[in-house]
């Protein structure tokens, strides 16, 4: 397998390693189910390919579009402005890009027949974006903030649809679909469907398919299923236990059915999650037990976050980026059918920032060393200052 890090990218002497080639296969198995809802928009311009690899090593970046096209611009701003980033992109050696294509804020960065809210009204830059990404042999996987729909405050569809949201303690809405809701789950599907149908892209990137990171309660509908399903005389350890389960179990169903409507509409096609990590994996408050949703063949890739900074780790970040790496590799290595693991190198993010190209390449090392299949840089609007340094400091 090649070395994450590209020709313009040669770390230091010091810096390198040679990582040790490897198969991984591609997982394919599909959920074919019938069409959820209608969908409005066609996919005359992409036309359906064969079945997507997933490239080695992977090399994308994460990207939000309204930070490069302003929401007001026409369609001849839009191709300028997304031709000469891509151009970039291509020349900086990367194989693949990960718009985001709805937001966090539960709207949608291109012509939804489902979502309410869209960023851009003028013209669609996603449909732009898909084709001249294929042109330049550049793979595109949208990613779908999948759960998240307003974080504290409910937004998006679920200003019409409170029943589907998950709620805080005192019973009022989050701004987060319930994964026990099965019309919530419905629409989901939808969704993922709708993107598919219309842009026909070499994969998808879920994120945000957690919960979230704090106490929440189901819907009433979830909530009262929940606590039919308990035993008489039930403890309260118990009743932890079996509430880890039940929440685990919901949000695989609904993994299960996005996979399944995703594949029904391109055979093939990669899914992908963003994870923390291999602690989030069992018995966690966000209940992403991505290593089941790959044994069952729901995922063929995940992007483990590299979020590890010098701002929350002090002088031990490399470290803990190593551990949390190497954990999520040996978990992944005991499944019967691995997934292709890949990294997102978070160049500025919440957590904090790298420093300096050379920050950069020894993330890459790193990660080269623990034999991950690839890097998703978070995000190409924030690698802009590294661009230059990274292509021209050679060996």
């Amino acid at each position: 397998m090649a070395s994450l890090l590209s020709p313009q990218m040669k770390a230091p002497v010091a810096m390198r390693c040679i990582p040790t080639a490897r198969l991984l296969t591609l997982l394919t198995l599909l959920f074919v189910q019938p069409a959820i809802g209608t969908n409005e928009i066609t996919s005359r311009d992409f036309p359906k390919l064969k079945s997507a690899k997933i490239p080695r090593p992977f090399r994308g970046a994460y990207l939000h579009l309204p930070m490069l096209i302003d929401p007001k611009s026409d369609f001849a701003v839009q191709e300028m402005v997304l031709g000469k980033e891509l151009d970039r992109m291509h020349e900086f050696g990367l194989n693949a890009i990960l718009p985001f294509i709805t937001t966090s804020s539960g709207k949608a960065n291109y012509d939804s027949a489902l979502v309410p809210e869209k960023v851009y009204s003028n013209a669609s830059p996603m449909k732009i974006l898909a084709r001249e990404a294929r042109s330049r042999g550049i793979g595109l996987y949208p990613v779908i903030p999948v759960v998240i729909c307003g974080d504290k405050q409910p937004a998006g569809i679920l200003l019409k649809h409170p029943e589907w949201a998950l709620r805080h303690p005192d019973g009022s809405n989050m701004g987060y679909f319930s994964p026990a809701h099965p019309e919530a789950r419905q629409w989901l599907t939808s969704l993922v469907r709708e993107i598919v149908a219309t842009f026909q892209p070499d994969g998808l990137v879920l994120d945000y398919v957690r919960y979230p990171n704090r106490t929440s309660r189901f819907d009433p509908a979830g909530e009262e299923r929940f606590r039919k399903s308990l035993p008489d005389n039930c403890t309260l350890a118990e009743e932890k236990k079996l509430l880890q389960q039940f929440k685990e179990a919901e949000l695989t169903e609904l993994v299960r059915q996005i996979s399944g409507g995703a594949r029904a509409e391109k055979p093939g096609l990669t899914l992908a999650a963003y994870s923390w990590g291999a602690h989030v994996a069992k018995d966690h408050l966000v209940a992403q037990v991505w290593p089941v949703w790959v044994e069952k063949g729901c995922l063929d890739m995940v992007n483990i976050s590299g979020y590890c900074h010098r701002e929350t780790y002090g002088d031990q970040f490399l470290k803990v980026f190593e551990q949390r790496l190497s954990g999520a590799v040996e978990m992944n290595r005991r499944l019967s059918k691995p997934a292709s693991l890949t990294f997102a190198l978070g160049v500025e993010t919440s957590h904090g920032r790298v420093h300096s190209a050379d920050e950069i390449r020894q993330y890459l090392a790193i990660a080269d060393r623990l034999e991950m299949d690839g890097v998703a840089y978070f995000a190409w609007e924030y690698l802009q200052p590294y661009l230059e340094e990274l292509k021209n400091k050679s060996k």
